[in-house]
């Protein structure tokens, strides 16, 4: 029998909360330190990096959101200083964390003022509404192509049906499989018991190696940002950029996360992003970027649990997981492409329009856009300003300058400003 306090709280609920949310997090535990890797940063240095970062990530939003949410850098931000700051643009890897920490200072100036809530109240319903599909649909695609279901044609540059008969792809949707099939059956732990399966499975099938040990080099990630050179006028547009970047990801997935709560105290949001403004100042200090609620945090709500309990708990799993990286880093790709595809399933759930109506185009583009430009081009902040951007343009050129506010207008003006810099 399950025990509960005067809260009606659960205690196995929170627990099982942990367990789900922490294994289906351990994805972001393996792809960024492969993606800072690229840019010449050790493995295992970038693996503590990301543990700390979502450590003391946890730890803030028990102080400030005492929510059962999970924080962690994101894949976004992270791929965006890899790939485009440092290999496209040119900025040095120090250069461009100096810049995304200059960035988070901006964006903690504004949690600490009543701004923040008018910001998150006055975000258009059609975007706010259309956000959850965004991001559900973003982390299918992601699951999907990581597990090899759906590929890139490298005649068209299209997606196409990937090569079902192999074994990765095989393993990969039979978890997908287990997990969908356990939740049709109410079974709470549904992901925990699908990834457990799964890899018992490939286990018995020799398809995990046996982990090799060794120590994490901390000192070349650790304070390694360039926090004076980058005050220079010169560094302003990658400052902008990141500011752009982490301010929608920030008001986008903390919307979406505290809507699935079904609760509408106002001061839900204000303390997540309290937490996650702070938490993505202490992000390039330990040597990676931002740090945010994720969407994982679903996972949470789906089994019942309502307490920090569950932030706290992850926070110290992540410090643990430092001791773990040999094992962890040879958890299959596809097992965490599964859950992905799992979670974008929840969140596209309640598809719902809130306000508006497809036949009226100057609500209905703009979230249409931010669906489909999130998906073809796999970035969510593209969607986003995308979706900003196209709104504040269509009130305008309809007339219909009542539907217009100062977040809309901010929000335009900054998503015009990241598509004119940003690294085509």
């Amino acid at each position: 029998m399950k025990k509960r306090n005067s809260k009606n709280v659960s205690i196995f609920s929170e627990i099982a909360a942990v367990a789900s949310v922490y294994f289906a997090m351990i994805y972001v535990l393996i792809i960024i330190p492969n993606v800072l890797s690229n840019v010449g940063i050790p493995y295992n240095a970038a693996f503590l990096a990301v543990c700390l970062a979502s450590a003391f990530g946890c730890f803030m939003c028990a102080v400030f959101a005492k929510k059962p949410f999970v924080f962690a850098p994101y894949i976004g931000e992270n791929s965006f200083l890899a790939f485009s700051a440092v290999m496209i643009m040119g900025y040095s890897y120090r250069e461009a964390l100096g810049c995304a920490f200059w960035a988070a200072v901006a964006i903690l100036l504004i949690a600490m003022t009543d701004i923040k809530k008018y910001l998150i109240d006055n975000i258009p319903n059609c975007i706010r509404s259309a956000l959850p599909v965004a991001i559900g649909l973003f982390l299918t695609i992601l699951g999907l192509l990581e597990m090899g279901v759906v590929q890139i044609s490298s005649r068209s540059l299209m997606l196409k049906l990937g090569e079902l008969n192999t074994l990765p792809v095989i393993m990969g949707m039979m978890c997908l499989v287990i997990i969908i099939v356990l939740r049709a059956l109410n079974v709470r732990l549904n992901v925990l018991f699908g990834i457990a399966i799964t890899l018992l499975i490939a286990a018995f099938k020799g398809l995990i190696p046996i982990p090799v040990f060794s120590i994490p080099e901390f000192s070349n990630v650790f304070m390694q940002l360039d926090m004076r050179e980058t005050l220079n006028l010169n560094y302003l547009t990658l400052i902008i950029t990141f500011f752009v970047f982490l301010l929608n990801d920030m008001t986008a997935v903390s919307v979406s996360a505290l809507n699935h709560t079904k609760q509408k105290d106002v001061t839900d949001y204000q303390g997540t992003i309290m937490a996650t403004a702070i938490s993505s100042c202490v992000a390039p200090i330990l040597g990676c970027v931002s740090s945010g609620v994720y969407p994982e945090s679903v996972l949470a709500v789906e089994c019942d649990a309502k307490t920090k309990f569950v932030p706290i708990t992850l926070g110290i799993m992540f410090l643990l997981s430092i001791f773990l990286i040999p094992f962890l880093s040879v958890i299959p790709s596809y097992i965490c492409a599964a859950v992905l595809v799992y979670i974008g399933i929840l969140l596209t759930s309640e598809i719902e329009h809130k306000g508006y109506s497809a036949e009226e185009f100057s609500e209905y583009v703009p979230a249409f856009l931010m669906v489909v430009l999130t998906c073809f081009t796999v970035n969510l902040a593209v969607g986003i300003c995308a979706a900003f951007l196209v709104y504040l343009v269509l009130k305008i050129c309809t007339g219909r300058f009542m539907d217009i506010n100062l977040v809309s207008i901010l929000f335009g003006v900054l998503s015009a400003i990241f598509f004119v810099f940003y690294p085509y």
